[in-house]
């Protein structure tokens, strides 16, 4: 029987890793990790044992800003090393925030890189990947001694959720918010269109309009139409923020929508919009970072106060193109505003005083 073939993208052991580096770079590895004298031990044995503390490595994590702390945990839960393209794809970062992530881990000894040549192709790709020790595995029998804070910090401080940052939008590139409110609230049912037909509407709000409209009971399916149903009465009494409020509650549980997001996405924007002030523009990236961090397990569970541990797994990232469809449901509804991009493409978001409402 013949064994799984060892390929470049394959974790290395660290301490091979530690054992390859020159010495001078092992001694910059030892100050980020509180070690100054090896003693009789030797550098590779003594900086080995001290990244495999799982406190000393928990302190060292803490003190890296929240977005390195998304990119180590997603390496951190691959198998193998993964590229630049492969990290975008699942953390809602630019470039040049990768950038900087990735050379902060290398500096701390927590990502390695590696370069993968194709055939055929004279250049080589940059990957990068968690020796599989640092992954999360358990401290060493004889622990080595915790890190001390920076000043000014607790033992027990722990990183909170990014904040979200303020921003300027051109107005005339601002989405009126609440298309669907809009349409579920006519007094009579509306004929089924066509996506074209939808003359000032996002393309994709007539379906959603009539998903949200039966969900509710406001509306009923008659053959190829609509007719009002049980619930039609008590929606026409609901003023807009009413309205909002429901369709809200509705999106944050519908696991049945026309414009699916997963459930742990959609609740994950709920909490990182919560906070938001009403009529202040939002960058987009902050708020994919706020809510990729409250998509973490810790982040999803803790209070605001900080109460907890960053993310650790890939499966807790979300991705940007989830982030942007979130979004575009959220101001459908009426929650947020969105403005967008020469692109077409959404920047910035605003949370309405209708959607503070639903929020709360």
């Amino acid at each position: 029987m013949i064994g799984r073939r060892r390929t470049s993208l394959d974790p290395r052991p660290l301490v091979r890793l530690l054992a390859d580096l020159p010495q001078e770079r092992r001694v910059a590895l030892g100050a980020v990790w509180g070690l100054a004298d090896p003693g009789d031990r030797g550098w590779v044995a003594t900086l080995y044992h001290r990244m495999m503390d799982a406190a000393t490595r928990d302190d060292v994590v803490r003190r890296l800003p929240e977005a390195v702390q998304l990119v180590f945990a997603t390496l951190a839960a691959g198998r193998t090393a993964l590229s630049a393209s492969a990290l975008s794809r699942s953390l809602p970062f630019s470039d040049d925030d990768l950038e900087q992530a990735v050379a902060a881990l290398e500096a701390s000894g927590l990502a390695w890189l590696v370069h993968r040549v194709d055939r055929g192709d004279t250049g080589s790709a940059r990957h990068w990947f968690v020796p599989p020790e640092l992954g999360g595995s358990p401290a060493p029998k004889r622990p080595a001694p915790r890190l001390s804070p920076p000043a000014g910090v607790g033992r027990d401080a722990r990183p909170t959720a990014p904040t979200l940052q303020s921003t300027e939008v051109t107005l005339e590139r601002v989405r009126r918010p609440g298309a669907v409110a809009r349409t579920i609230g006519d007094s009579e049912p509306p004929r089924r269109q066509r996506a074209t037909d939808a003359v000032g509407f996002d393309v994709g709000v007539p379906a959603y309009a009539e998903h949200c409209g039966t969900a509710l009971g406001v509306w009923t399916r008659a053959g190829r139409g609509l007719e009002a149903g049980p619930r039609a009465a008590a929606w026409q009494r609901l003023d807009l923020a009413g309205r909002v409020r429901a369709l809200a509650r509705l999106w944050l549980v519908d696991e049945q929508s026309p414009r699916p997001v997963s459930g742990r996405v959609r609740r994950a924007l709920w909490d990182a919009l919560r906070n938001a002030a009403v009529d202040t523009w939002y960058d987009l990236d902050s708020l994919a970072r706020r809510a990729a961090w409250f998509a973490a397990p810790a982040g999803s569970q803790a209070a605001e106060a900080g109460q907890s541990a960053g993310p650790t797994g890939l499966e807790r990232s979300i991705a940007r193109r989830d982030v942007e469809l979130g979004v575009e449901v959220l101001a459908w509804i009426g929650v947020i505003a969105i403005a967008d991009d020469a692109r077409g493409r959404p920047v910035a978001v605003r949370l309405t005083a209708e959607g503070l409402g639903a929020l709360t």
